[in-house]
């Protein structure tokens, strides 16, 4: 008991507590938006909405070149000094900026290939003009927030999400009402323009800050090439790991069948935010620790924190199937038993972020992560691949399954080596 008082006075928990309620929030406008566009739009054009918005975050990640570890590792040392603070973020802002967009360029002259042969969605091009017009801004959005986390503006990075939230339902519902909702605006409304006016309110809220962020120097000393070279090939392997399975639904099964899965899977990813809301609080604390010790109570805090993601994932496997058929309607039966089986997989992945906070952050080592990300998309490529030809939406969540566990105990087993190494004190 003395320990858990002695926890809820600590600034960590109170951050904690503020992120987890803004992502609870964040929570509840996902689970609306998706039952809202579940009742709106049809199995296909759900489908097609889901494949194309997961594009972009897929590429959207990939095209962070690893700035966002970058950030949360080497920024809260340095922020005492505002010079060098400012400096550091203008170095690393430039790099990826131009590194995106380069990126950008080419993946624009793919949209043909990727529309007609590979994902057969055939859709007017202008969908992936809205869509991958998106990436650019996202990024910057990504960019900002995690500066915020890392600096531990916790509050005022969630009062902005969820700002830009409530404006999203507003449209939905007030474009439904006037009868002009179709999935074109749909695009818009979830696409470029949330990050343009995210990235708005940043400069009303901070009105010195563009001035500051162009006066700052360029120091290359401060651009950790190497560590975020590593941390983006390690990304890369798991964004494209983390969507895959929806890739390969969508090229061998039919556009309902992935209007079902991305259905599920977007419930699960839902609840798979709110461990964000203690990785993020969490991410900037492992950053400083040297001592055994500290890591123990790092992993004593994430345990405790965690009880509450678990739950809802355990929640999701013992729901009724009529309670998501009220929900989602009765078009969308086939789809609770997906989400079911791609929640019991997931308690794994919620048990894996420790090790991988551990290696990014604490000792520095995102070769173990980028080996992790390697194994995760080996077997759920290959696994994804024929199971869907076989078993349909349930041979996926089961590569799923496979590559956690395996990834988990390899981890796991890297994790304590690791940690002898560190002084107990």
């Amino acid at each position: 008991m003395k320990q858990i008082r002695t926890l809820l006075r600590e600034r960590t928990t109170a951050e904690v507590v503020v992120n987890t309620i803004g992502n609870y929030l964040n929570i509840f406008f996902s689970v609306l938006y998706v039952v809202i566009i579940a009742r709106f739009f049809t199995p296909s054009e759900n489908g097609i909405y889901i494949v194309l918005f997961t594009l972009v975050y897929v590429f959207t990640n990939i095209f962070d070149f690893g700035t966002s570890a970058t950030i949360y590792s080497y920024l809260p040392s340095m922020l005492q000094d505002k010079t060098k603070s400012f400096s550091f973020l203008k170095i690393t802002f430039v790099y990826q900026t131009i590194l995106a967009t380069a990126a950008l360029i080419v993946l624009s002259l793919l949209i043909n290939p990727i529309n007609n042969d590979w994902l057969k969605l055939h859709v007017p091009f202008r969908y992936f003009i809205w869509a991958f017009g998106t990436i650019p801004l996202l990024i910057w959005q990504n960019f900002i927030l995690n500066t915020l986390y890392a600096s531990r503006r916790f509050f005022t990075a969630n009062v902005l999400i969820n700002m830009i939230n409530i404006t999203r339902l507003l449209l939905l519902l007030l474009f439904k009402i006037y009868g002009i909702l179709n999935l074109e605006w749909l695009l818009i409304i979830f696409g470029p323009l949330a990050p343009i006016l995210f990235i708005l309110l940043i400069v009303v809220i901070y009105p010195k800050l563009p001035k500051q962020f162009i006066e700052a120097s360029l120091v290359r000393k401060h651009l950790n090439l190497g560590y975020s070279f590593v941390f983006f090939i390690a990304t890369q392997l798991y964004f494209i790991a983390s969507r895959l399975d929806l890739f390969i639904i969508a090229h061998f099964l039919t556009k309902t069948e992935v209007g079902y899965y991305g259905l599920a899977q977007k419930i699960v990813f839902s609840i798979l935010t709110t461990i964000s809301s203690v990785t993020q609080v969490l991410s900037p604390q492992f950053s400083v620790v040297k001592t055994k010790s500290q890591v123990n109570l790092l992993m004593r805090r994430f345990g405790i924190f965690c009880i509450l993601p678990i739950g809802l994932l355990i929640g999701a496997i013992i729901t009724p199937d009529f309670i998501y058929n009220l929900v989602f309607s009765i078009q969308y039966a086939a789809m609770p038993p997906v989400a079911k089986l791609l929640s019991g997989v997931n308690i794994f992945f919620v048990v894996m972020q420790i090790p991988m906070l551990f290696f990014l952050y604490a000792v520095k080592k995102p070769k173990y992560v980028l080996i992790s990300n390697a194994i995760l998309l080996t077997i759920i490529g290959v696994g994804s691949y024929y199971g869907a030809q076989n078993y349909g939406l349930f041979g996926p969540p089961l590569a799923l399954l496979a590559s956690y566990i395996i990834v988990t105990i390899y981890a796991y087993y890297i994790f304590f080596k690791e940690l002898k190494g560190l002084p107990n004190k």
